[in-house]
C-alpha cells in the first residue's frame, strides 16, 4: 500500500485491504476474508460503504497489477499459444490494435452506410454544407 492517504485507515482497514488485494485470497467468501484479515464483517460492510475506503483499495489493487504487468502479458501470451487460448489471443491482438470487436464493426458499416447516402445525395445535386464542414474539419485536424 503505497498511497500517501493510507495512513487515513484504521489498522483493522489496513489488514482488510491487505487481505483482500492478495490474490491467494480471490474467491474466498466475505466469512473467510473477514477471518484473515481478524476483523468483523460488520466491519467489512462498515469499510465497503465508504468512498475513501474504496477509493483507496482500487488504487491500491491498480498499482499491484500495474508492477506486475510484464508477468501478466506473459502469461496472457503463454495461454495464447494453448489450444483453448482464444479469449487470450482476442485480448492481445485487441491490445495490439489488430481486433476489432462486432459492435465496432457494426457501428463502422452503420457510418459507410451513411457517408454512401450522403455521397449519393451530394452527386444528385443535395448539397449537404454540414457534410462539407465536417470533411473541411476532419482534414484540417489531420
Amino acid at each position: 500500500m503505497t498511497k500517501d492517504n493510507i495512513y487515513d485507515l484504521t489498522p483493522a482497514e489496513k489488514r482488510l485491504i491487505e487481505v483482500l488485494i492478495n490474490p491467494e485470497h480471490m474467491g474466498k467468501n466475505i466469512k473467510d476474508l473477514c477471518n484473515l484479515a481478524n476483523v468483523s464483517r460488520n466491519k467489512y460492510y462498515e469499510s465497503m460503504r465508504k468512498d475513501y475506503f474504496k477509493r483507496i483499495l482500487r488504487e491500491t489493487s491498480v498499482d499491484l497489477v500495474e508492477s506486475k504487468i510484464n508477468d501478466i502479458l506473459n502469461a496472457t501470451y503463454r495461454y495464447a499459444l494453448d489450444k483453448n487460448g482464444h479469449q487470450d489471443r482476442k485480448l492481445l491482438l485487441t491490445m495490439a490494435g489488430l481486433n476489432a470487436d462486432r459492435l465496432t464493426i457494426e457501428k463502422t458499416k452503420a457510418e459507410i452506410e451513411l457517408l454512401k447516402k450522403k455521397i449519393e445525395a451530394i452527386e444528385g445535386g443535395e448539397v449537404d454544407y454540414g457534410l462539407l464542414e465536417t470533411l473541411r474539419e476532419t482534414i484540417e485536424d489531420e
